[in-house]
């Protein structure tokens, strides 16, 4: 079991985003790049290393969810 899988709450440690809570919508293992989306911080990809995986997990997100049901559900509603 990878720490990098679909619904995971991280936070960005590099790069405009840094110290923003994202969740991870895709992993691509080869690429080590994931597609990612939050609250302050627009879908898009992003390199493995410049996140750090919470233990947070959120069920029932996609690559194709949409940026209203991400924000609810990390909020928790």
């Amino acid at each position: 079991m990878s720490a990098f899988e679909v619904g995971r709450v991280c936070f960005k440690v590099k790069g405009r985003d840094a110290g923003q809570k994202v969740v991870v919508l895709r992993v691509d293992k080869k690429k080590l790049t994931a597609i990612i989306e939050g609250p302050k911080v627009k879908r898009s990809k992003c390199n493995l290393r410049h996140l750090l995986p919470t233990e947070q997990k959120i069920s029932g997100i996609s690559e194709k969810s949409t940026r209203k049901t991400i924000l609810k559900k990390l909020e928790g509603k």
